[in-house]
């Protein structure tokens, strides 16, 4: 899911290079990194406890199988957090998958170590260089549904909006969607109610398709920004489109950890929904982002 690629030459440059990769340093996670030759292709995380249990095993074996199609693919295995509790967890992970794992480290805190070496090794320092990104979990305060006192003041907004909202066609509400994105890419100020707009027409799928004919790499990694903040004043009452719109921009540009996010929470939402559906099957083959131009061609929401 991960637009970069690195040239890896050991374990201590792959540990030093998975936070760049996902954007956020891992914690309490089990990560599956995917490698072909000596390069970085995939990566794939889950919760630390999740990994464990029937479920995760089972959903964690079938997307590294799908990961793992061409025979030069090797799968390692990191997992964060007290380092009893990780090597604990590889060990279960490790017996569970059909797909090959060639070895597995273990990182708690600034310090690492092999999966196999002795409880009284000291381990490894780490030094991760580059600054990293804010944590998943700042990411997703970041771009969380209002709440309290200002919920209330977004919801009085969107029923006066509604109420005094002319009924244009769905492909209206869409170029009106488009013309919001233009006028905050040029840096004109928005407002609530600018947002709100967004928020209710894109809930159509007629709106939702005049934003995909404007969408590639380049606009969506522009535009991402935008969505972010429709999210910011969206009410849970009208945000699994958004979620699920912000969700796919997010993995057009190549923000996994974004995309993974808002596919979450709609899920929490509504996993029937059919865009969240498509989000879910990319998430879950590992898509890579230029997939988008094939996907594109299709009715999008019946692409799963």
């Amino acid at each position: 899911m991960n637009r970069n690629r690195k040239t890896i030459r050991s374990p201590q440059e792959l540990l030093e290079a998975v936070p760049h990769v996902f954007g956020f340093h891992p914690t309490q996670s089990m990560v599956a990194v995917v490698m072909r030759g000596h390069l970085l292709h995939v990566t794939a995380r889950w919760d630390l406890d999740i990994a464990c249990e029937e479920d995760g095993l089972r959903w964690i074996d079938e997307r590294l199988s799908d990961l793992c199609s061409s025979p030069e693919a090797r799968v390692l295995l990191v997992g964060y957090g007290h380092r009893r509790h990780v090597q604990k967890a590889i060990g279960i992970v490790r017996q569970s998958l059909e797909v090959e794992v060639v070895d597995a480290l273990i990182v708690d805190q600034d310090r690492w170590w092999f999966a196999d070496e002795e409880q009284m090794s000291s381990g490894r320092s780490l030094s991760y260089g580059l600054s990293v990104p804010m944590s998943r979990e700042d990411i997703a305060a970041s771009i969380a549904s209002p709440k309290g006192l200002r919920e209330d003041d977004l919801l009085e907004t969107l029923v006066e909006f509604l109420d005094a909202h002319d009924d244009l066609p769905a492909h209206e509400l869409g170029k009106s969607v488009v013309g919001f994105i233009d006028r905050w890419s040029q840096k004109v100020s928005l407002d609530d109610r600018d947002y709100l707009d967004v928020a209710v027409a894109i809930s159509e799928g007629a709106a939702r398709d005049e934003v995909w004919k404007i969408l590639t790499h380049e606009s969506a990694k522009t535009s991402l920004g935008f969505w972010k903040e429709v999210l910011r004043r969206t009410p849970v009452v009208i945000r699994v489109p958004v979620l699920a719109v912000t969700g796919m921009v997010a993995w057009i540009a190549g923000e996994g950890t974004v995309m993974n996010i808002c596919l979450k929470e709609a899920e929490a939402l509504d996993p029937n929904y059919p865009l969240v559906v498509t989000l879910s099957m990319i998430s879950h083959q590992g898509l890579h982002s230029s997939k988008w131009l094939e996907m594109n061609c299709i009715p999008l929401e019946k692409a799963s």
